[in-house]
């Protein structure tokens, strides 16, 4: 980090960040753009909704959430609880950072070089990048797609927190990242899984050599333009309006209360946070992108129907954690759902339920568990009577 401006560092009042970087009022529901083709759902299961919405963040203390429910018959429903800042309400046009969610969008644009036969799933990625320190030049693509490459995941490093603390308004670039907090292997390619989101910054640069292009104006041009998703960016390659983007909420103290870090901090976008993670976890969207970009996965609109299938199917070394390529499988009411969540700042969960075409995407702007609540607005969208009919 040599010759950049540096600034002081902060001390305690920023020093349970770190921890939680390794690791309220409701507002009620927004009817859906006419933008998005889809019909907002009944003013009955809306307010069920907002209510659980509200009341989870109520027994949780969490600061605040903006919620996106895709349904059957192309309804839709938007909610949102709780403050962005003191003054200011959280709405469900706000941006967040979706954190490793973002592994999906990475994982389907590169099986989109796959599909046009510019990559190969199982060639090296020695030949597609140069040479560097603790990169295995035998590491497969596939193996970076469903972490079984054994790359020590450089956000695990002792020092990232506090270089990220101490320098909030660094723009990090990935040379600076890898070449900073990169450390030997964990295990032989392929000889184990673990997850590392390193895997996914190499991602990001094999995909800027194949095109010679930004992977922001390849995920436009490619993914988002086409489904219409234009309330998605990709950070910092993109810059979005800093005044959409959801206030960051974090404890500052033992009291474990949260603070508005963009005001003690760092105002929008957080640059030293949200530039580490890049195509790891860099996009920012709102709750109804995130959502829309589920469904369009699952409905055949992004990949073809073999590598969708190869996406979601998970790698057996991943074991319990049931890992595909950038999509967890997990159940809710006992049917498997796919998706991910987030956590690099912002809290961020998406997942979709083929069994009952029910997708759901939840973005918090204060460490959060948010599983419990998909499940809880799923089970409504349930009972309701929102499952297709054969």
């Amino acid at each position: 980090m040599s010759g950049r401006n540096r600034i002081r560092p902060v001390s305690f009042v920023l020093a349970s960040m770190a921890v939680l970087i390794l690791l309220v009022i409701g507002c009620g529901e927004k009817k859906a753009p006419e933008t998005t083709g889809k019909t907002p759902v009944d003013s009955e299961l809306a307010g069920r909704l907002q209510s659980i919405l509200n009341d989870y963040r109520e027994s949780t203390n969490i600061k605040g959430i903006s919620a996106a429910v895709i349904l059957p018959e192309n309804r839709i429903w938007l909610g949102a609880t709780g403050m962005s800042s003191k003054t200011d309400s959280i709405t469900t046009d706000m941006l967040f950072g979706i954190g490793s969610v973002t592994k999906s969008y990475i994982a389907a644009l590169t099986l989109k070089y796959v599909e046009e036969g510019k990559i190969s799933l199982d060639d090296k990625i020695g030949s597609w990048l140069s040479d560097m320190e603790y990169i295995e030049p035998s590491v497969t693509v596939r193996q970076l797609l469903n972490h079984s490459s054994g790359l020590f995941n450089y956000m695990a490093h002792s020092d990232y927190g506090a270089a990220l603390l101490n320098y909030p308004d660094t723009l990090w670039t990935r040379d600076e990242l890898l070449n900073s907090f990169l450390r030997k292997p964990t295990f032989k390619p392929g000889g184990g899984w673990g997850y590392s989101s390193t895997n996914y910054i190499l991602l990001g640069m094999i995909i800027e050599k194949i095109t010679g292009s930004s992977v922001s104006g390849e995920l436009k041009e490619r993914v988002l333009g086409p489904l219409g998703l234009t309330n998605t960016y990709l950070y910092p390659e993109e810059i979005y309006p800093a005044e959409r983007m959801a206030h960051l909420w974090w404890p500052i103290d033992t009291t474990g209360v949260p603070e508005d870090i963009n005001e003690l901090v760092s105002p929008p976008p957080l640059k030293g946070l949200f530039s580490s993670v890049w195509t790891a976890g860099a996009i920012h969207a709102t709750a109804e992108d995130v959502a829309l970009w589920m469904e369009s996965l699952f409905n055949n609109r992004v990949l073809s129907e073999s590598l969708f299938t190869e996406m979601i199917t998970p790698s057996e070394l991943s074991g319990r954690f049931k890992y595909g390529f950038g999509i967890l499988i997990s159940t809710i009411d006992n049917k498997p759902a796919y998706g991910h969540s987030g956590g690099i700042g912002h809290s961020s969960l998406a997942y979709y339920i083929p069994e009952t075409s029910i997708g759901i995407a939840l973005l918090g702007n204060s460490d959060a568990r948010l599983f419990s609540l998909a499940v809880n607005l799923y089970e409504a969208c349930v009972d309701k009577g929102e499952e297709p009919s054969d």
